[in-house]
């Protein structure tokens, strides 16, 4: 976190994903949605955005901002670039939330029942859903997929992990995002090994 003095008021501010919830960063992407589309030579709206950056992080109002300097403003949006840029994936394969474990969704078609590759296949939903920047969804998926050891799945629990959850950190939901592409990817080849051989045998009758 970088502490940082303005107008006579402290604010801590994020420079890493790990410091900022998914709930936090779902606010932050807000912002930046709304100015997806503006021309990178608008300076205006570029301004604005900055603008609604700042008041996000610190709950100013317009009348304060506009009386905050602006160097005071442009720098603070610079510290946040750590929570603007990609994340460097640690590969890991589960997380802590509220003192217990859980783990990330691991799926083998090989020996598994219908059920379970029909869960293997949510993996490729969520993975296009990060794509396309659904990330408000996937505190749920994560309750969903993301078991302790030994658990099955009951939906009963479902709805209050979801919340849990959205208090995770950043950092968090890139490793399960990073974590969803690859097993996406065995997933693929597993499928492709079991089409191959479905049509071995067949040609063998």
């Amino acid at each position: 976190m970088l502490r940082v003095e303005i107008a006579g008021n402290t604010y801590d501010l994020p420079t890493e994903y790990k410091e900022i919830t998914i709930a936090e960063y779902l606010d932050v992407y807000r912002v930046l949605m709304k100015y997806e589309n503006i021309d990178e030579n608008d300076e205006i709206g570029h301004l604005q955005m900055y603008a609604d950056l700042f008041k996000l992080f610190t709950g100013v109002d317009d009348k304060t901002l506009a009386a905050i300097p602006f160097d005071d403003v442009t720098a603070t949006i610079n510290s946040l670039q750590g929570i603007m840029k990609e994340h460097e994936p640690e590969g890991i394969s589960s997380f802590l939330c509220e003192g217990e474990r859980y783990h990330f969704p691991q799926m083998r078609l090989k020996g598994e029942t219908f059920g379970a590759y029909i869960e293997a296949t949510q993996l490729d939903l969520q993975v296009n859903l990060l794509k396309h920047g659904k990330l408000d969804v996937i505190p749920e998926q994560m309750a969903i997929l993301c078991r302790r050891t030994g658990e099955a799945f009951d939906d009963e629990y479902v709805q209050e992990r979801t919340e849990k959850f959205k208090h995770l950190t950043m950092d968090i939901l890139w490793e399960y995002a990073f974590f969803l592409s690859r097993q996406t990817a065995n997933l693929e080849r597993a499928t492709q090994w079991c089409l191959a051989s479905l049509q071995k045998k067949k040609m063998l009758v």
